[in-house]
């Protein structure tokens, strides 16, 4: 993902900028768990297919199921919050032109993800390793 928000920032127009930061004010409103999956989804779906990469484009179509079983286990409603406030940072240095801040929020969103994922499915905070380890049991 953090490839194609790069190669997207360099195709973006100014209305693809606005329309970013519109997709993600639409994950900050309330609304029921599959409601916000699909927000997150449509979120994400735009600045991959405006990469113009068909390598990170077929990949992620390919793992978009996967993706939704692993995150359906941290959909708690706090993480929607969370997430949402990550797009909006996200998006809102994307339309100032500050891929730097962009990149780096949507790389500890990743973790973020990855962990609290990792957690709902072991019950435990611990190191990404311990958790593993927990799950191979």
């Amino acid at each position: 993902e953090t490839l194609a928000l790069k190669e997207a920032d360099a195709n973006f127009t100014d209305a693809d900028r606005d329309h970013f930061v519109a997709l993600a004010e639409k994950t900050c409103v309330a609304a029921p768990p599959q409601v916000l999956f699909m927000r997150d989804r449509d979120f994400h779906a735009f600045f991959i297919e405006k990469a113009a990469n068909t390598w990170v484009s077929t990949f992620y179509r390919a793992i978009i199921d996967f993706l939704l079983v692993v995150r359906l286990p941290s959909s708690r409603k706090q993480r929607f919050a969370d997430a949402g406030a990550e797009h909006l940072v996200i998006a809102n240095a994307i339309r100032d032109r500050d891929l730097e801040t962009a990149l780096a929020t949507l790389e500890m969103q990743i973790k973020r993800s990855r962990d609290w994922s990792i957690e709902a499915r072991t019950g435990s905070a611990g190191t990404e390793q311990d958790s593993l380890r927990k799950m191979a049991k």
